[in-house]
């Protein structure tokens, strides 16, 4: 088999038509360049095009990709978000600062979730000028923190 979706008995994807599907299904590449390099006349690639079987294949490939793309850039964001909050809690390192202002501009870019500030007031409850003095104080207290726990 292969790997794409298989349709109603009759309405199969050949090895040839895959190819064709994964190479298309990235969206990098226009028709033309895949037909060459699937090494298909590009007649024969748009009658393809024009089966039920192959836009199935086709979209459910491009369903597939974006959901993997997707949870690619999540584990990501969590992965970044992790050592952002690392840096910040570590209260010997020189970014500290640099990495709690980091997280609190993306908590300013996440409006109307969830987040909290101060475990009291929702990111979605403030304003753009109260979360700029939020983020101003919070900054404050860290570099007073910091400068502290130097002496």
């Amino acid at each position: 088999m292969n790997g794409l979706p298989q349709n109603a008995p009759g309405r199969t994807i050949t090895e040839r038509q895959a190819e064709a599907i994964r190479l298309r299904a990235h969206r990098l590449l226009d028709w033309s360049v895949v037909a060459r390099i699937a090494k298909v006349d590009r007649g024969t690639l748009y009658r393809w095009r024009q089966t039920p079987a192959f836009q199935e294949a086709l979209s459910a490939e491009m369903v597939r990709l974006d959901e993997e793309s997707r949870e690619k850039r999540t584990a990501a964001e969590r992965v970044a978000w992790d050592a952002l909050v690392d840096v910040a809690g570590d209260q010997h390192h020189k970014d500290r600062v640099k990495a709690a202002d980091s997280i609190l501009d993306r908590i300013g870019q996440v409006r109307g979730s969830s987040v909290t500030i101060d475990g009291t007031v929702g990111v979605a409850a403030l304003s753009p000028a109260e979360l700029a003095e939020r983020r101003q104080a919070a900054l404050e207290r860290l570099t007073l923190a910091i400068e502290t726990r130097e002496e």
